[in-house]
């Protein structure tokens, strides 16, 4: 059972799947605090890369935070360093999903040297960029808002997944998320934004302009797809993340 010990000694779990000859690549899920066995392989990006899927403290096989401050999603960048560490990498390819983005883009704040990639996929945006927020009309035409078709593949895919209420409540609590936007002209690997166009729960054009934050960003758009776009348009958004992880 792989797990390490994280900065203030809490002992944290993470997966680890694919074959040990490719790079590895951290992923970090969302929920916030959803067990990350929703995530799947990606639409077969596993077969890309070594997934390392780390475990939220809370969540899981991973340890309760023994702390509120080492729980809010800035601070949780510090498990991702600590697990870097752990690994002996001296850079990681990293991917998050909603709010798993929010940590990993905390982590290319406080750490931009060491991401050798950065994936975002379907990143809640609004505290990113000042947009009007599209996602009241998406929801509009829709029958569920993470959703553009809700269909017998959705529903069964809503069930993946347990969620963790305490460490969900952690997630937010005393959050600091001031310097953030900031520093991520600093992020000077390659940046991949994956955005749903029909995603209700963080809409579209927001997302869009996340890539425009770094230095090396850029953005690919999923049509007929809302947050879980691997899920509804499988070929498309294996064919994106080839393409960034050639």
């Amino acid at each position: 059972m792989p797990t390490f010990l994280s900065h203030d000694g809490t002992r944290l779990h993470f997966d680890i799947f694919g074959d040990e000859g490719l790079p590895a690549l951290v992923v970090q899920a969302g929920g916030p605090a959803r067990h990350p066995e929703y995530l799947g392989d990606l639409a077969g990006l596993s077969q890309r890369r070594r997934f390392v899927v780390l475990h939220q403290r809370g969540v899981g096989l991973s340890d309760p935070s023994p702390t509120a401050e080492a729980a809010s999603w800035p601070e949780l960048a510090e498990d991702i360093e600590a697990l870097r560490m752990h690994l002996g990498l001296e850079t990681i390819e990293l991917l998050g999903h909603s709010a798993g983005t929010r940590i990993a883009v905390s982590y290319g704040a406080r750490y931009p040297q060491r991401l050798s990639t950065l994936c975002l996929v379907t990143p809640p945006a609004q505290w990113l960029v000042d947009l009007p927020d599209d996602s009241g009309a998406i929801v509009a035409r829709n029958e569920n808002s993470a959703w553009s078709n809700w269909t017998d593949l959705a529903r069964t895919h809503e069930s993946l997944g347990e969620w963790y209420p305490a460490a969900q409540k952690l997630f937010f609590a005393g959050v600091d998320s001031s310097g953030i936007v900031a520093r991520l002209s600093e992020v000077d690997c390659p940046v991949l934004v994956v955005a749903g166009v029909d995603d209700g729960l963080t809409g579209y054009a927001p997302v869009v302009a996340v890539a425009d934050l770094f230095p090396r960003g850029t953005c690919v758009s999923i049509p007929d797809a809302g947050h879980y776009p691997w899920v509804e348009q499988p070929v498309t958004f294996a064919a994106a993340l080839a393409d960034f992880y050639r």
